[in-house]
C-alpha cells in the first residue's frame, strides 16, 4: 500500500503515459503531495484523506525503468515546500 503523508484533500487523480496511474493530494499548508506509478487508487478527487491512510497501491504503470513488474516502485513528488536543506553547501556535515 501507499500512505499519505500528511492529511489534505485529494486535489486531481488520473493517468499519464510518463507517470502511470497516480494521486495529487492538496495539504493545508499549500504543499501538494504526488504519488505516481501506482497499480490501482483507493481514493477520488475532492476526498478528505489523513495522515497513513492507504490512498493508493505501488505498481510499474506508465513509463518505469526497468519495464514491467520489475520495475514497480513509487514515484513520490513534493511540490511548493521550503526545502530544508537548501542552505547547506554540498558536502557539509552537523
Amino acid at each position: 500500500p501507499v500512505f499519505a503523508s500528511a492529511c489534505g484533500t485529494v486535489q486531481r487523480t488520473g493517468y499519464t503515459s510518463r507517470g502511470g496511474i497516480f494521486v495529487r493530494v492538496s495539504h493545508p499548508n499549500g504543499v501538494i503531495t504526488y504519488y505516481g506509478h501506482l497499480s490501482k487508487m483507493a481514493v477520488s478527487p475532492g476526498q478528505k484523506v489523513l495522515q497513513g491512510q492507504i490512498i493508493g497501491y505501488i505498481g510499474c504503470t506508465g513509463h518505469t525503468i526497468p519495464a514491467g513488474p520489475s520495475g514497480c516502485h513509487l514515484h513520490f513528488d513534493v511540490i511548493f515546500a521550503a526545502n530544508p536543506f537548501a542552505g547547506y553547501k554540498v558536502g557539509t556535515c552537523f
